[in-house]
């Protein structure tokens, strides 16, 4: 069976750098889960792979400025 393009290349990097820290920027979150789900079914490791949307990737490094001024991220309804 062959597997779509995005799915061999990111089995290929992560065989080439195993332990290596890895971030994949996604769409969505939904995405993100679909090809670690992918990966693993084929049997490929993704150890230190982290999927993240640019969204929330910048959230995550701005948190500890934004806290030190006081200031708080602003939450959509019926999200996180």
């Amino acid at each position: 069976m062959s597997f779509p393009y995005q799915v061999r290349q990111l089995a290929e990097l992560c065989a080439r750098h195993p332990l290596s820290p890895k971030i994949l920027f996604v769409p969505c979150v939904r995405a993100g889960y679909d090809l670690t789900t992918t990966l693993a079914r084929c049997g490929h490791r993704w150890t230190n792979l982290r999927v993240t949307t640019p969204v929330l990737f910048a959230a995550e490094q701005l948190q500890p400025r934004m806290a030190g001024l006081g200031v708080r991220r602003l939450q959509t309804e019926g999200r996180r």
